[in-house]
């Protein structure tokens, strides 16, 4: 993983979308701050896609 990272997540919630991202370094900080409670939905179908340049991104239809 990158220092330079960023953690993305976009979600369907009743109807309307919502995109946030953050620095990876921010976000672990933030977890050993607790600032952060964990996020969880439970996918149902999923697909991992890694580019030719090893970025992954991972996309998920959740319940």
């Amino acid at each position: 993983m990158s220092d330079k990272a960023m953690l993305g997540k976009s979600r369907l919630k009743d109807g309307t979308w919502s995109n946030s991202e953050i620095a990876i370094n921010d976000y672990f900080e933030s977890v050993k701050m607790r600032k952060r409670s964990p996020y969880f939905e439970i996918p149902n179908n999923y697909d991992i896609l890694i580019t030719k340049g090893r970025s992954a991104i991972a996309r998920a239809d959740c319940i």
